[in-house]
């Protein structure tokens, strides 16, 4: 029994799926009716990017421990690249009458294609890329904006394409944050998303937001 800990909770060090299903979480929720705020969904989708594409030059199917003397001990279960590519399922099922968030979706899967060299990755990733297309024609969306949203746009700005050439000054005066295609923080409604996702925190909205509200993805 001094091999095996029991804790409370998971953690990402013992499950490398549980902060993609945080970052998840906080989009979806942000894409709900009540919230209907995408550009949070879009800084989510920053963050979900950013690991897959650390991960997709990573052994994943690592799910051996061996002793001293090389002898197998455990084998357990370890997430295939194919249930990490699925991160975005539920961003694409509850964004997909947001062109905002289906054109960064879009960026961030060709992304994620660009990053990593194994064929059958690549072949998952394209595979999905359909996917999204397949959504964006089931859509409510009307055809101009179906158009547009089957552009990629690394901003996530809602923008087509031939519209993201506005100068520095005129986007920050609109509040956005040019380096990162995001609203700055102070419009975040209390989040607060480094590009660096082990520095993404949530923080209470109000000083007197309950300390439970606070949560870091190291």
């Amino acid at each position: 029994m001094r091999t095996i800990h029991c804790g409370f909770e998971r953690t990402s060090e013992q499950d490398p799926k549980y902060p993609i299903r945080l970052l998840v979480d906080i989009a979806i929720k942000a894409l709900s009716p009540a919230i209907n705020d995408p550009t949070t969904a879009v800084q989510a989708i920053d963050q979900i990017e950013d690991l897959l594409r650390r991960l997709g030059g990573h052994d994943l199917d690592a799910g051996y421990a061996r002793d001293a003397n090389g002898v197998l001990r455990l084998i357990f279960l370890m997430p295939v690249w194919k249930d990490l590519v699925l991160a975005f399922d539920e961003i694409r099922h509850y964004g997909a009458d947001s062109v905002q968030v289906m054109r960064r979706l879009r960026s961030a899967l060709v992304g994620v294609t660009d990053s990593v060299t194994a064929d059958t990755r690549i072949g998952a990733v394209q595979r999905y890329l359909k996917q999204l297309d397949l959504t964006v024609d089931r859509s409510d969306l009307a055809a101009d904006d179906q158009e547009t949203a089957r552009q990629e746009d690394r901003q996530g700005l809602g923008l087509p394409r031939r519209q993201g050439n506005s100068s520095r000054s005129e986007m920050s005066a609109r509040g956005i944050c040019v380096d990162f295609g995001m609203s700055t923080a102070r419009q975040l409604r209390g989040c607060r998303l480094n590009p660096v996702v082990r520095d993404w925190k949530r923080t209470p909205a109000h000083p007197s937001s309950h300390p439970s509200d606070s949560l870091t993805i190291h």
